[in-house]
């Protein structure tokens, strides 16, 4: 995840490598996803369930029985080599979105990184999903991203992505496709884009005992790369649950506490990265306007 915009200082390139240890692109939710699917790693996506109420992913998946509602999520990165110490290295989120005639819903939102006082990401994100075609529902994205120096405006860029994601429920589990961050408009100088991903997710219906997943992604390239995530969500109590999750490459642990009532929500979460060590993160939802049926 190190940038390699030309012209940035050799020993920002150095702290973004020492702190980040990954492939070139942006760090945008990465190495893992920010709010709900911190605890899980993306895995648990159910009728009912949380995920869907968070504006930054697809709107296919399945939102409950609200009519619109707003998120925000933030995460602190934690350098396992500095005693655990804050190292200024954040990433916060907020959105929001609607459903229109039943058939169709709208997410918005933004996100901001910020490592050391000195670099920055940024990026909005668009989805708009339909209902309308028989046994799922489908979704199209749009992401715009920038990334710089603060203070610095020459040291800036700017690209542009599209993807596209279905939801094929089923009574006892789903299935989750997808196809994230095409680029339609590059960078001016290489170094900043975030790879093309696609992904293939199965989640479990919630039942008496919570819910599973499991997710497969592939980020074609030389090298490609694989992502391999499972994850288990334990409901203590109709409004409380556990939820934990296991990546490989890198191999990292999350572990999170959810409280959800009909029309609020919220989480907290751990994960151990190799070099970040332990990350913490907090995430919000407010559903409003009750008035249709789970999809």
């Amino acid at each position: 995840m190190a940038l390699n915009i030309l012209g940035i200082r050799p020993l920002f390139v150095l702290i973004f490598v020492i702190l980040f240890a990954d492939r070139s692109h942006s760090v945008l939710n990465d190495p893992f996803p920010m709010g709900y699917a911190m605890e899980n790693f993306g895995t648990i996506a159910t009728g009912g369930g949380v995920k869907g109420r968070q504006p930054w992913v697809p709107a296919c998946l399945p939102v409950d029985s609200g009519l619109y509602g707003f998120a925000a999520c933030g995460v602190d990165y934690f350098d396992d080599m500095d005693n655990y110490q804050k190292r200024e290295i954040r990433q916060g989120a907020a959105g929001g979105w609607f459903s229109l005639f039943h058939h169709v819903t709208a997410k918005a939102s933004y996100t901001h990184f910020s490592a050391l006082n000195i670099y920055f990401e940024q990026k909005g994100y668009l989805s708009v999903g339909t209902s309308v075609i028989p046994f799922a529902k489908a979704s199209v994205e749009l992401s715009g991203y920038r990334a710089g120096l603060l203070g610095i405006r020459d040291e800036r860029e700017a690209l542009v992505t599209v993807g596209a994601s279905v939801w094929i429920p089923w009574s006892l589990a789903s299935l989750f496709i997808s196809c994230e961050d095409v680029v339609i408009e590059d960078a001016a100088r290489p170094g900043f884009v975030p790879p093309t991903k696609l992904t293939l997710g199965m989640h479990t219906a919630a039942h008496r005992f919570g819910a599973q997943g499991v997710c497969l992604s592939i980020e074609p390239g030389e090298p490609t790369f694989f992502g391999f995530y499972i994850g288990q969500e334990i409901r203590l109590h109709r409004t409380i649950a556990l939820s934990a999750g296991l990546s490989a490459d890198p191999l990292m642990f999350s572990a999170g506490l959810t409280f959800v009532v009909p029309s609020f929500s919220a989480q907290t979460a751990l994960v151990h990265h190799p070099v970040l060590g332990w990350s913490r993160g907090l995430g919000l939802e407010y559903v409003g306007r009750r008035g249709r049926t789970p999809d």
